[in-house]
């Protein structure tokens, strides 16, 4: 699977914001679903961790998300949508995320890192 190239929009040393498209013929949309494309779930966490990994942790190396909680998905994202990632952290290795396409909510949560992480 490809992975994510999220352009930085802000960043502080306690949140990130971060652009992405879903573009049209990525990977991501082969066979889910023929004829009618929407992102997987899994493909929407994996951008909010590279963004986490690209922008919010770089200096530590990979951080390991070691559980997520809270994770709802508000709507099918389809090829071409504008995709937005704020992350925010909410104490020490616990982090809240929301995801946005073409501006409404498509997902939220939060998660913790493993011990070492940050």
């Amino acid at each position: 699977m490809t992975s994510w190239q999220p352009k930085l929009e802000s960043s502080t040393a306690e949140e990130v914001t971060a652009l992405e498209v879903a573009a049209e013929g990525s990977p991501f949309f082969e066979g889910h679903f023929p004829g009618d494309p929407i992102l997987p779930g899994v493909a929407m966490l994996g951008l909010v961790e590279q963004t986490l990994r690209d922008f919010l942790l770089p200096k530590q190396g990979a951080p390991a998300i070691a559980v997520m909680r809270r994770v709802r998905f508000k709507q099918l994202v389809r090829p071409g949508a504008s995709l937005r990632v704020h992350i925010k952290r909410t104490a020490p290795l616990m982090y809240s995320f929301d995801l946005q396409a073409n501006g409404q909510p498509a997902a939220q949560g939060s998660f913790d890192l493993s011990e070492g992480s940050s």
